[in-house]
């Protein structure tokens, strides 16, 4: 369509009609209790929530997001560094996927980091996913000692305890690697002193100032590096630096996404939702493994992004094998030839297998696979920006291209091996890359727009999907309930209704209470952070000049100075805009998984009450009876949108400079304040205030007793039970 308005109304629409069913069919509680958890899922949970998507998928006044995704060890780091930091060894390096922090990097006038640890709920995470390694382990070790090829390469036929554990432990690490570092990172945990404990638990977030980019990697080594005090403690690192590349684009570094911490797993999916483009690190060695995989089947699902990229990373690697070398007979240019062309067929396949089911998300590289598919080598980089000074792996790695490949590398000649080594490198070829996607910012936002319905009309087919799934369930239920059973379960839970009552009340106020003083705690951190950095802007567009002149002549001859405050209005105006900005897209991922702790929280207590008066229920129907009383109040709010009071008149100076800042920073004050109304009261506090409204035991018990007397019901009036599906299944059909 093309005017953008008319698919944001087509949206809305179809939203109605979905509605309208739940309308008619209300006197069955579980089907429209079951229309509203589906639509919550996939974005119609309500036509505000519609229309806040839409905004911010129509917002084009913001960087460019771009997401640096790929397995633990793809070289994500080396690429970052050279990208970004001119080769520095910047960002440190994650030794497995539990010490890869989800790293998120955007330009700042002012430079810290904000770390933010995980929570107990996120160790009790850990703790699970230790105990099923243990499970799996045992099963592994019983398994081996059965295992009459695994005995066979034993010497003499015989093991002990110790050989049989490490190969179970060696075997876990190759199916899994998250689950295996995931029991290691609970292990280290477990072992840590209370004091760091205790710290981590209490402080949520932690902002860390740094005077320029050379402070970070030390500034990090506590928090990621392989031996740092709190690096199995860090959830997610966010820089904010002062650094011209972030200009125009801000970026992303996930380390994957089957992380055993829930929240961070489900962060690092909404950012990457949130990325126009994508470049996938993989090794050159090892390209499209199931990891790798993996990694991309996630992408297919996110409607956000654009524009998607391959590096084949490490390089160096490939090239310094023996067969390669020998096939090109130290030809450099003809060996890396050789290697890409190969793999410009290997990863095309690949993608075309991945886009089987009418996926176009990888069409754009398919159809233009060597220009999407690039190589790099951060080793390389990194010789060039340290010639002679190398480390003894660097040495060994320059050592191998001098045999390989004489006529390119040789120690004697500098400038011809700088050349190459630049080559294989490739630095400025993903350089160039980036300005182009960076030039075309609008038309990548534009189509992140159009690509808007698509996914909502997507969403609305999976909804009507799911639906008629859910109606061939209760026609086969039809057949299978047994009245005897659902009048007793009717019947023990009026006898325990008032007790049910009470206990669900009570443990939903504390759940919220608790619930509440978290969030808002959490959220202020993030708002004082925010309000820093903006202030820090303001400051960055304040100065001073000097001018001077002289009276009298000869001896009376006097020299005057006039030392006055300048601004740059157009800086204060843009910062303070961008922020806006900022602030509705943070608070929008803030509020999201703040609402998403919230639901799986108070489900499970409220099933344990159940369970605790020895009812016999199912923990699927207690969450889809809450997830229905609570998700419209779960709307995020976040939209903030008043009016400037400031104009841009560029550059002021004396008087007029400091009414400027004074009305600037008076500005900021009020935005400070309005920000915490919406994020608090117009939200958090707003959401607690109405959930304590809510009778939940009372209306938990009403849903419950409805659909088993609906059941009930169906068992006693099948003929007419069948009628009403059949009708129901013609009208999700014509649904939209």
């Amino acid at each position: 369509m093309n005017n953008i308005l008319d698919v944001k109304n087509k949206i809305i629409d179809i939203k109605k009609a979905i509605d309208k069913l739940a309308d008619k069919h209300s006197d069955d509680i579980e089907f429209v209790d079951t229309i509203k958890n589906i639509s919550n899922e996939y974005k119609f949970g309500s036509i505000e929530s519609i229309e806040n998507y839409f905004n911010d998928k129509v917002n084009t006044d913001r960087t460019l997001r771009v997401g640096i995704v790929g397995r633990v060890k793809a070289g994500k780091s080396s690429l970052l560094n050279s990208l970004l930091f001119d080769g520095k060894d910047i960002l440190p390096k994650a030794a497995t996927p539990m010490t890869a922090a989800l790293t998120y990097m955007q330009y700042s006038d002012k430079n810290y980091i904000e770390v933010e640890f995980v929570t107990e709920d996120d160790i009790k995470n850990y703790k699970k996913v230790h105990d099923k390694f243990e499970e799996l382990l045992k099963e592994k070790i019983n398994k081996l000692k059965k295992d009459q090829n695994f005995h066979s390469t034993l010497t003499n036929n015989s093991y002990n305890e110790t050989d049989i554990e490490e190969r179970a432990r060696e075997e876990i690490m190759q199916e899994n690697e998250y689950l295996a570092s995931g029991y290691d990172n609970y292990n280290d945990i477990a072992n840590t002193s209370k004091t760091i404990y205790n710290e981590v638990l209490s402080q949520g977030v932690k902002k860390i100032d740094f005077n320029n980019v050379e402070d970070i990697s030390g500034k990090l080594q506590d928090y990621v590096g392989v031996s740092g005090k709190y690096t199995h403690f860090v959830k997610s690192l966010n820089l904010h630096i002062k650094l011209e590349e972030l200009k125009e684009v801000s970026v992303l570094d996930t380390p994957g996404f089957n992380d055993p911490v829930e929240s961070r797993n489900r962060k690092a999916s909404e950012l990457l939702q949130k990325c126009d483009v994508i470049f996938i690190l993989m090794p050159s060695t090892q390209a499209f493994t199931a990891t790798d995989k993996d990694v991309i089947n996630k992408i297919l699902k996110k409607e956000g992004i654009q524009e998607i990229y391959v590096i084949l990373s490490k390089i160096d690697d490939t090239l310094n094998g023996s067969d390669n070398s020998y096939m090109a007979n130290g030809d450099l240019e003809k060996a890396v030839k050789s290697l890409l062309t190969s793999q410009y067929q290997y990863i095309k396949k690949n993608f075309k297998d991945m886009s089987a089911n009418n996926n176009d998300t990888f069409d754009g590289i398919i159809k233009d696979i060597e220009n999407r598919v690039l190589y790099s080598s951060g080793i390389c980089d990194s010789l060039v920006k340290k010639w002679g000074n190398w480390s003894k792996s660097e040495e060994t790695v320059f050592k191998n291209f001098a045999e390989s490949y004489p006529d390119y590398f040789s120690k004697a000649e500098k400038e011809t091996s700088i050349r190459w080594l630049n080559y294989l490198a490739n630095i400025d070829k993903v350089k160039s890359i980036l300005k182009i996607v960076a030039d075309k910012k609008e038309d990548i936002l534009k189509a992140a727009l159009y690509k808007f319905e698509e996914t909502y009309m997507n969403n609305a087919e999976e909804i009507k999907s799911e639906l008629k799934e859910y109606v061939k369930t209760r026609e086969r239920r039809l057949n299978t309930m047994d009245i005897d059973a659902l009048s007793k379960q009717i019947r023990d839970l009026e006898k325990k209704c008032v007790n049910l009552e009470s206990d669900i009340n009570y443990v939903a106020k504390n759940t919220i209470d608790t619930w509440k003083y978290e969030a808002i705690d959490n959220g202020l951190r993030i708002l004082n952070d925010f309000f820093n950095e903006a202030s820090g802007k303001v400051e960055g567009a304040k100065g001073e000049e000097t001018t001077s002149w002289t009276t009298g002549i000869l001896f009376w001859k006097e020299t005057h100075y006039d030392t006055y405050t300048t601004v740059n209005t157009n800086q204060i105006i843009n910062s303070i805009n961008l922020y806006k900005n900022k602030f509705n897209e943070q608070m929008y991922i803030t509020l999201g998984n703040m609402y998403i702790e919230f639901r799986e929280l108070i489900i499970s207590k409220i099933y344990n009450v159940f369970a605790d008066n020895g009812l016999e229920v199912r923990e699927s129907d207690i969450s889809r009876s809450v997830s229905a009383i609570i998700n419209e109040y779960l709307d995020k709010k976040v939209t903030y949108t008043d009016n400037m009071p400031l104009a841009p008149n560029g550059k002021l100076s004396h008087s007029s400079a400091e009414k400027f800042i004074a009305e600037a920073d008076r500005y900021l004050q009020k935005m400070r304040e309005d920000f915490r109304t919406v994020f608090d009261d117009e939200n958090i506090s707003s959401l607690a205030n109405k959930l304590k409204s809510i009778d939940f035991g009372k209306e938990t018990l009403e849903k419950q007793k409805s659909e088993l007397e609906t059941k009930k019901d169906e068992v006693q009036n099948k003929k007419r039970a069948e009628e009403k599906w059949i009708i129901i299944k013609s009208e999700i059909v014509k649904l939209f």
